[in-house]
C-alpha cells in the first residue's frame, strides 16, 4: 500500500446470518442504513436446483446459501455442528464456492487491502484454503492484473479467533 492510500480491510462473517463491514483509515464505513451483504445473489453450485436456500426473501443469496442455516438446512439431517468434525465432507467444497463468491463482490466493490473472515463457519479445519482456491478459480487474480493485492497468499484470510482451533461464534 502507498503511504497516500487508506487502507481498505472487508470483513466477512459467516454464521447463523452471513454479513460484511468495511474500515477505511480505521474508521468503519456504512450506507443510509446496515449493510445487507449477504443478500448479495451469487451463482448456485454445479447442478444445485433442488435446495431453494433458506433466505425467506431471495433463496439464491450468500446468506441463503452459504449461513450456518442453509448448511443446517440443506444437509439435513447431519447438521453443522456434526460437518465441522469431517473437514474434507464435499459440502466444504461448495460452501468455499458461495464464500469465495462474497469475497469477490467484497473485492469489486471496495478493493480492500484484505478481507477477513470470520464467524462460526470458519471453524472448519481447511476451509480458509478452500475459499481461496475457489477465488482463485473463480476470479482469476493472477490474470485481472489491475489489483495485485488479491495475488498475495494472505489476501483473504481467517480471523484468529475462528480458525479452526477454537469455538467461534
Amino acid at each position: 500500500i502507498k503511504s497516500t492510500e487508506a487502507p481498505v480491510l472487508a470483513f466477512i462473517k459467516v454464521s447463523m446470518g452471513l454479513g460484511a463491514a468495511v474500515v477505511r483509515a480505521a474508521e468503519p464505513w456504512h450506507g443510509m442504513l446496515h449493510p445487507e451483504f449477504g443478500q448479495i445473489r451469487v451463482d448456485r453450485w454445479q447442478g444445485e436446483t433442488e435446495y431453494v436456500g433458506s433466505c425467506d426473501y431471495h433463496g439464491s443469496c450468500l446468506e441463503g446459501l452459504a449461513s450456518v442455516v442453509a448448511i443446517n438446512k440443506r444437509f439435513s439431517p447431519d447438521t453443522f455442528e456434526t460437518l465441522v468434525g469431517r473437514p474434507e465432507d464435499e459440502c466444504w467444497r461448495r460452501e468455499a464456492f458461495y464464500v469465495a463468491q462474497g469475497c469477490i463482490a467484497a473485492t469489486s466493490l471496495w478493493v480492500p487491502s484484505k478481507i477477513v473472515i470470520g464467524g462460526r463457519v470458519m471453524r472448519v479445519a481447511g476451509l480458509i484454503e478452500k475459499i481461496r482456491a475457489a477465488f482463485d478459480e473463480l476470479y482469476r487474480p493472477k490474470d485481472y492484473r489491475l489489483y495485485p493485492a488479491m495475488t498475495l497468499p494472505d489476501f483473504i484470510d481467517v480471523d484468529a479467533e475462528h480458525d479452526g482451533n477454537g469455538p467461534g461464534l
